[in-house]
């Protein structure tokens, strides 16, 4: 790893030696595949495939979705394959809108990938630029701020472009704008302050971006709501093995009633 302003190497070994940590690793991976543009592809077609099967699950499952509202569907243990049935059916019902949330809000988050201009090859050679201003003093300045609370930092590396620090405003009434919705400008050059868009005043696609982003994270600062997420999130694995072993099963059914 090489200092790019100075050349100085600042870090060398092995590829296992320089990895991130295990959660960013896993973060990227879960967005990308690690691949990029074509993992996050991927994922968007994955997706929209999620959502077909959320709504075919309402369409085949639709007589059942109110008895399991009202507690009336239970686990029916009379066989392997009813409990598995009946598994499905109460796990689909009950994750259904938080599950069509994440899935919606993944492939909005990358929707942009079906565009012909995101895979349009770059020929203009990038080049590094220093931010010259003190970092620290924009910072400092982001934290006097009232009722601000600075969170990142985003800073210009290959052109001239303002620093946005990025953070909340302990005053924002909506919680789904709640996070990191709101930007403070600074100038890159010499630090002095440009303005501030705090979420509330961004455009309808801005806000509705960010919406999307805080529902898929479940960002919220709630310790129930994390579980809730936690919870919903083992829901589409414990789904696709239910309704594998089902698909399973029904295909042996069949099998054996062609023999006969």
């Amino acid at each position: 790893m090489v200092d790019p302003y100075s050349g100085k190497i600042v870090a060398e070994g092995s590829f296992s030696s320089l990895q991130s940590p295990f959660f960013r690793w896993l973060y990227a991976a879960h967005y990308s595949l690690l691949i990029d543009k074509p993992g996050r592809l991927i994922t968007a077609i994955a997706a929209i495939a999620l959502i077909l099967n959320l709504i075919t699950g309402v369409i085949i499952y639709r007589k059942k979705i109110f008895a399991v509202l009202v507690f009336k569907e239970k686990l029916n243990r009379k066989s392997s394959r009813t409990l598995y049935s009946s598994l499905h059916r109460i796990i689909g019902v009950w994750t259904l809108l938080l599950n069509f949330i994440l899935f919606f809000t993944g492939f909005w988050m990358n929707k942009s990938l079906f565009l012909p201009s995101e895979w349009e090859l770059i020929s203009k050679k990038e080049q590094n630029y220093r931010t010259r201003a003190n970092i620290d003093q924009v910072i400092k300045h982001a934290r006097e701020i009232p009722n601000f609370n600075p969170i990142a930092v985003k800073i210009a590396a290959d052109k001239k472009t303002d620093i946005i620090v990025s953070g909340e405003f302990s005053d924002t009434q909506n919680p789904l704008y709640f996070g990191k919705g709101s930007d403070v400008y600074y100038d890159s050059d010499n630090g002095t302050w440009i303005k501030t868009i705090r979420i509330e005043e961004k455009s309808f696609s801005d806000r509705f971006y960010w919406i999307m982003k805080q529902l898929h994270r479940g960002d919220y600062d709630s310790f129930w709501i994390k579980i809730l997420y936690v919870i919903a999130g083992f829901s589409p694995a414990i789904l696709s093995i239910t309704g594998f072993i089902l698909w399973k099963r029904k295909g042996r059914k069949e099998i054996s009633k062609k023999h006969k």
